[in-house]
């Protein structure tokens, strides 16, 4: 075994004292990283600490030497102490991740704003944005119970998912009856509490799934098929914009792999409506691409966002209405109950905005379609033991809203 790192199985005894031991807040208000580093304790790991390159406003969390295989060591396989086994496409998948990681270029706000749509839709304060590297979690956008951080990736949920040969939503409505999370550090920890917990892949466009767009709640929940393709959907706009600029560098086809996105999925502006008010639709999205179309300033930052350790929730987010942004006749608003898509054609931008003067073409489509638009080339599976909704409002009441200029082809 390598010098550097040796590993010490703890008694019973010294794991419960472990585990009383406190956690070291930080001036920042950071306490629940200091926690992270405590976990190490657990294995009794000693190490000496190895420097890493520390990531653009993220804290990071030194890692020990770890050995080739992570079967090594233990037989059975310990999912708790070593996180989940690797996938049969490790190698490929690991290869993507960190060239869309290192590559990866987001608008300022960009995260923020799908973070706070997904708080507002699924009703819950916590929710991350994660790249799997292989050896790290890199969660680059978290909101709720869980900083913006980097740490092992053994110690997360979303690498199970992984071994799902399908692209599929991970569903856990209470991670205390489940025997792979149960034991989990951020299930068991007063830091954290995360019972609930739903995952949706971020799937690259060689067909790997690279990262996740997460939920979760410090309560057990039931989750529904509705709101199951919702997060399915907003998962496949979030990915665009995490890899767009790997793909169009040319890494896909210096990988050999074949470009299953168009250029034209890169550059599709949409927008999220909530039209449970008929008479007032009210806009609580914007992808980049529509942003620089409309021409109008849509921003969001971590100060809307909760930050549950420092006991700040969730702010009321109702958006704005649709009326500033686009001329649209609210008269049409009765369509809704009764078709799953409408078109309509040379919308104004409405007055006083940049887009004055300017025609579009605008569809809007239900949020719980089973697929965001006619350039999605994949498609991310609901879990058949899901039931529908009964709830009316996110199967009739929320839409995605696709924007085209009107003397632009159609797709």
């Amino acid at each position: 075994m390598d010098g550097a790192c040796t590993i010490r199985v703890q008694s019973p005894d010294d794991r419960s004292a472990s585990k009383d031991a406190p956690a070291q807040a930080n001036a920042n208000g950071a306490a629940a990283v200091g926690e992270l580093s405590g976990m190490l304790t657990r294995l009794a790991i000693v190490h000496e600490p190895k420097s890493l390159p520390a990531e653009p406003q993220q804290q990071q969390v030194l890692m020990p030497k770890k050995p080739a295989s992570r079967l090594q060591y233990y037989k059975p396989h310990d999912g708790y102490a070593l996180g989940c086994p690797n996938p049969p496409c490790f190698e490929e998948r690991f290869s993507t991740a960190q060239g869309i990681h290192k590559s990866m270029e987001l608008q300022d706000g960009e995260l923020e704003s799908t973070l706070r749509l997904a708080c507002k839709v699924f009703d819950v304060e916590t929710a991350t944005v994660s790249l799997l590297t292989g050896e790290r979690i890199y969660l680059v956008g978290a909101c709720g119970a869980l900083p913006v951080c980097v740490c092992p990736d053994r110690w997360g949920f979303c690498g199970w998912s992984f071994l799902n040969p399908n692209h599929e939503l991970n569903v856990v409505e209470n991670m205390l009856e489940d025997a792979r999370f149960s034991e989990n550090f951020f299930v068991v920890s007063e830091n954290f509490r995360l019972v609930f917990y739903v995952m949706a892949p971020l799937i690259s466009s060689n067909g790997h799934r690279i990262g996740t767009l997460c939920i979760m709640g410090q309560q057990p929940r039931k989750f529904d098929a509705t709101r199951g393709a919702i997060l399915a959907n907003l998962s496949e706009l979030l990915v665009r914009q995490i890899e767009r600029r790997w793909v169009l560098q040319g890494s896909q086809r210096v990988q050999g792999s074949k470009l299953m996105r168009s250029v034209e999925a890169y550059e599709s502006a949409c927008g999220f409506i909530d039209a449970t008010n008929v008479n007032n639709w009210r806009l609580l999205h914007l992808n980049a691409p529509a942003v620089k179309l409309l021409g109008i300033d849509w921003t969001a930052s971590y100060d809307q966002l909760p930050k549950l350790d420092e006991g700040r929730h969730m702010a009321p987010f109702d958006g704005i209405p649709l009326e500033q942004v686009l001329g649209v006749d609210m008269s049409l608003a009765a369509w809704q109950a009764a078709q799953a898509e409408l078109t309509l054609t040379d919308v104004k931008g409405a007055k006083g905005t940049p887009a004055e003067g300017r025609r579009f073409n605008v569809t809007f489509k239900l949020a719980a379609s089973d697929s965001l638009d006619e350039h999605a080339p994949f498609s991310v599976g609901v879990p058949s033991w899901l039931r529908e909704s009964s709830d009316p409002l996110p199967g009739h009441n929320y839409f995605f809203m696709h924007i085209r200029p009107a003397d632009a082809s159609p797709p």
